[in-house]
């Protein structure tokens, strides 16, 4: 992977932020290579994060231009951080918080319990179309109304994740299945109760994300 950025980038300060947009430390750019980025403190430390954790990385420079990279955590201490697989996150993702494409299924419920042999009455099949660590764009034939709440199970390559999910917006779209059967499009919003659901979705979606932008190059 090439680094996206080049030498009018170094000195620019920089945010680091997780996926979700949390501000988590102020940095300037020290350094960087092939495949890497070295980060300094711009005033105070700098926090502490664990190797491979995922990172967003805001970068301002007035004459290169504002850049956003999506990257892991390497190296990290109070006073240097090194983050490696940096990739550059275009306009329409930024807007749309890291949404990529996808094609799977999703199992909805109206509780968090997803048995291997459902009542047909209590699971639902919906299409995910894209995906972002916030939300994401699904297709059913069921219909939702604004604000309902239910809960969601995901398979992340082989990696269940079930959350609960909220109705955010309710669009006038709709698909049409092979069989004839209509599917309505939903914005659906993720509630985790525990962090690590969360982590395991920006974990696929920085893996989903560079597989995209390999297949590009």
């Amino acid at each position: 992977m090439i680094n996206p950025l080049d030498e009018r980038y170094l000195g620019s300060a920089c945010e680091i932020r997780s996926f979700s947009n949390d501000l988590l430390a102020l940095g300037i750019i020290n350094n960087f290579g092939e495949d890497f980025i070295e980060i300094h403190p711009r005033d105070d430390r700098l926090r502490l994060f664990n190797t491979g954790t995922k990172l967003k990385l805001n970068i301002f420079n007035s004459k290169a231009g504002f850049c956003v990279l999506i990257c892991e955590v390497l190296t990290s201490s109070r006073t240097f951080l090194k983050i490696v697989e940096p990739l550059r996150i275009i306009d329409r993702e930024r807007r749309c918080g890291f949404r990529v494409a996808v094609d799977t299924d999703a199992r909805i419920s109206e509780d968090n319990v997803f048995s291997d042999n459902p009542q047909p009455e209590k699971i639902q099949i919906a299409l995910v179309n894209d995906m972002s660590v916030c939300g994401l764009r699904i297709f059913s034939t069921r219909s939702f109304i604004l604000n309902q709440i239910f809960w969601l199970e995901l398979n992340l390559n082989g990696s269940f994740l079930i959350s609960k999910a909220q109705v955010m917006r309710v669009s006038d779209n709709f698909i049409k299945k092979s069989d004839g059967i209509k599917m309505q499009e939903y914005g659906i919003k993720l509630i985790f109760s525990r962090p690590e659901d969360a982590d395991k979705l920006c974990s696929y979606i920085f893996k989903r994300q560079r597989e995209i932008s390999n297949k590009i190059k």
